[in-house]
């Protein structure tokens, strides 16, 4: 008998980010763990062995209020001077997965290569904690880290303060940026955003297209929104889905947005740049002719002082992506 072996055909991708797609076909996924057991996946998933940029780490239990008590870490690199600028992560995976340990290695080349120190809150996870609770407890350590002195990780550079986030966490580094303009909040200079969620929307073009196949599935978001809250009402929130925000509400937000998107991110990142923001480049495939491309106009913007968005898989792209001296 002769077997018939049916191919996937994907958009083309480098080798190593195919095979993840490929493990990903595997079941059960992540999401359809329960939260206990899809943390710990991810924690053992980290486990490796992997080369990290030196750092020190300092660990610190903050009160924030009604919100409860939360841990945040502090990484300061071996080359900070004090000058370089003050980076705010708030890490990603779906609202419900992720801590320190799954995003380590990531935090400490951040802080290397910019020089800046790295605040890191462990926000409370979803399912237990539902919308807003994570973003309050951003938004109140935020606010406190003026009070942070040397004993504590502290003191922070917030002349350059820069609030980032991969992921879900990119939806709520978005979700501050706007509580502090509305509350007369600390001054964000920098929001550095990886493939951002930014809306509770499931049915876009690059939604559909990316439904499956590529790591993360459209099924899975269902399911990471339902976890942080199916309550639609709240979903429309600028806090929950900043895409909704209207001109006049992204109006003088930070200096600078840095929005590093791929796949079925990439219309939303489009969208969600307001105006005066320039778009660089979609990158739909990582080759040699968008690289090129890519460097091209970034450096090109950046020679001409202009703030910009830009789109396309930068971090994939060029290891030296990340703006330096943020």
């Amino acid at each position: 008998q002769r077997r018939i072996i049916f191919m996937k055909k994907r958009i083309p991708l480098e080798k190593a980010a195919l095979q993840v797609c490929i493990d990903s076909e595997k079941q059960p996924r992540i999401y359809q763990l329960t939260p206990r057991q899809g943390r710990i996946k991810l924690d053992e998933v980290q486990d490796a062995p992997v080369a990290m940029y030196p750092a020190s780490v300092c660990t610190v239990n903050f009160d924030t209020g009604r919100w409860g008590i939360i841990r945040v870490f502090i990484v300061r690199p071996e080359n900070y001077t004090g000058n370089t600028g003050t980076i705010f992560y708030i890490h990603g995976a779906g609202w419900v997965f992720g801590n320190f340990h799954t995003h380590e290695k990531l935090v400490r080349e951040l802080a290397a290569r910019t020089g800046s120190l790295v605040v890191f809150p462990e926000y409370s996870l979803s399912p237990e904690a539902k919308y807003p609770v994570a973003i309050e407890q951003c938004y109140r350590l935020l606010c406190s880290l003026p009070a942070f002195t040397y004993g504590t990780g502290g003191p922070f550079n917030l002349e350059r303060l820069t609030v980032a986030g991969d992921s879900a966490g990119g939806n709520m580094a978005a979700a501050l940026t706007l509580m502090a303009k509305y509350r007369n909040g600390p001054r964000i200079h920098r929001q550095l955003l990886f493939y951002p969620v930014t809306d509770a929307c499931f049915d876009t073009c690059t939604y559909m297209k990316f439904a499956k196949d590529y790591y993360l599935y459209r099924d899975g978001m269902i399911w990471f929104w339902n976890q942080y809250t199916a309550n639609e009402a709240e979903r429309a929130q600028i806090t929950a889905s900043p895409l909704r925000a209207c001109p006049e509400q992204l109006a003088g937000l930070a200096d600078d947005i840095w929005a590093y998107s791929g796949l079925g991110c990439r219309s939303v990142s489009l969208i969600f740049a307001p105006e005066g923001y320039e778009p660089v480049l979609q990158i739909p495939s990582v080759n040699d002719k968008y690289i090129n491309n890519y460097r091209q106009q970034r450096a090109l913007l950046e020679m001409q002082g202009r703030s910009f968005v830009d789109l396309g898989c930068a971090v994939a792209v060029e290891q030296c992506a990340f703006p330096a001296a943020l």
